[in-house]
């Protein structure tokens, strides 16, 4: 199966704004594992969708590589809003995890 530059390039974006969406929310909610992990994934995105973008930008503004960049964050960051919440659920629900919000509960 062969994707298309447009696609392969909508996908990294995708998923680069879906981790920025989810960062921000565990960074606010102070959920430091969970920020850990999605600060490598988003390493990892960025360096594929930088990579997608410097490839394709000889097709210039209002191609459709262009769009698909573009349209990458109008899907995704909704995504990540509704999603956090049962991401962050998952995580609490492991074995061995114990419910902390706030670094101000460790303390005792």
């Amino acid at each position: 199966m062969t994707y298309t530059p447009e696609a392969l390039t909508f996908l990294a974006q995708s998923s680069l704004v879906y981790l920025l969406g989810i960062q921000t929310l565990n960074i606010t909610g102070r959920h430091y594992i969970l920020a850990a992990v999605t600060s490598f994934l988003l390493a990892a995105c960025g360096y594929y969708a930088n990579a997608a973008v410097a490839y394709s930008s000889f097709a210039g503004i209002g191609g459709s590589i262009w769009w698909s960049y573009c349209l990458a964050g109008v899907v995704t960051v909704p995504l990540s809003i509704w999603s956090h919440p049962h991401i962050v659920r998952l995580y609490e629900s492991l074995p061995g995890r114990k419910r902390v919000r706030h670094i101000r509960a460790l303390r005792g």
